[in-house]
């Protein structure tokens, strides 16, 4: 037998799998019933844990919403190319499905906002259980840019630059 068969992988991939796997199957075991927050969003149906693990699944974006594009003959197509890792940001590597769950909290400079009202920084993260999901956001009327986890749970990221200055409000 070929030495590079019998080859370990390094521990560096086998922890990346490992955490990955128990977020993802984590977070769809321990969906609950859904309680009062301040929070106005709607209920999302959580995925099973099958649909996160199926590579498929992550490029799928669902049946477009009636308002979108209602008669445009492309209108599934222009659906899918607008935001085709949807899946993936929201549930896979995102906790939006839990959103409305008490172990969900937002903290942080400015929690419920992804930006700052004046220019500058706003750093948070989502706590759920003994998740931390950090959130980084800059904004200047030059530039604006933003890594992490936003508001509702779904990964992003983000870097504008404004031709023209925007202003603060």
């Amino acid at each position: 037998m070929p030495a590079s068969c019998t080859s370990k992988p390094p521990a560096s991939r086998i922890a990346a799998v490992v955490a990955l796997a128990i977020t993802t199957i984590g977070c769809a075991i321990s969906n609950g019933a859904p309680t009062a927050t301040t929070r106005k969003v709607p209920r999302v149906e959580s995925p099973h844990w099958y649909q996160k693990v199926n590579p498929l699944w992550w490029v799928a974006s669902g049946k477009p919403p009636g308002v979108y594009e209602p008669h445009s003959r492309m209108r599934r197509v222009d659906w899918f190319f607008r935001n085709p890792l949807h899946n993936f940001s929201f549930y896979v590597i995102g906790i939006s499905d839990h959103i409305n769950s008490p172990a969900f909290g937002r903290y942080g400079k400015y929690p419920k906002d992804n930006f700052s009202p004046k220019p500058g920084w706003n750093v948070c993260d989502i706590h759920y259980h003994w998740l931390r999901l950090p959130y980084i956001a800059y904004w200047n009327p030059r530039v604006s840019f933003y890594a992490g986890w936003r508001l509702a749970g779904e990964f992003g990221l983000k870097l504008n630059f404004f031709k023209h200055p925007v202003e603060s409000p």
